[in-house]
């Protein structure tokens, strides 16, 4: 596989042609991958127990042949090879010839990870403060049951005390 993590692509077929993006991942035994906001889905979670649903926007991995490099000059181009004169081998551009270089990508997706992880500690203290609410409603309704079957005791005793 000629691509790498970081190349800038553009998409030559499917529902979002003509979209300039980066490859964030390579899926080499499927020769698919991942560009950055394109072939977005929808991915659907039901609810369960005390977790709400919710519905997430993916990107969905693309076909090699639905993709095209993009060159210096912002242009589709091939990817090839040719050693240097050390014996270095180089990745080029077919029409160019100039060496095909990778963005800096890596850090871009640490951020957006560590944006995602704090974003889910986020989310997982909003859901540990809903369920200590949760608790303090249940056991706030659970003393005002045990008051009310106190009051009715104390009635019950008190009609049988005025009978008698």
């Amino acid at each position: 596989m000629k691509f790498k993590v970081g190349d800038r692509v553009l998409v030559t077929a499917g529902k979002d042609k003509g979209k300039k993006s980066v490859i964030v991942a390579l899926l080499s035994k499927e020769n698919k991958v991942l560009v950055k906001d394109v072939n977005l889905y929808y991915k659907h979670t039901k609810p369960f127990m005390d977790k709400a649903g919710e519905k997430t926007r993916r990107e969905r991995p693309l076909p090699l042949a639905n993709i095209a490099a993009l060159n210096d000059q912002d242009q589709p181009d091939r990817l090839g090879y040719r050693f240097t004169a050390d014996g270095q081998k180089e990745r080029i551009f077919r029409k160019t010839g100039q060496v095909a270089k990778v963005e800096k990508l890596a850090k871009t997706i640490k951020e957006t990870q560590k944006a995602n992880k704090a974003q889910k500690k986020d989310s997982a203290v909003a859901d540990a403060n809903q369920k200590s609410a949760q608790a303090a409603i249940e056991i706030e309704k659970k003393t005002k049951k045990s008051a009310a079957n106190r009051v009715t005791q104390m009635r019950k005793i008190r009609q049988t005390q005025d009978k008698g």
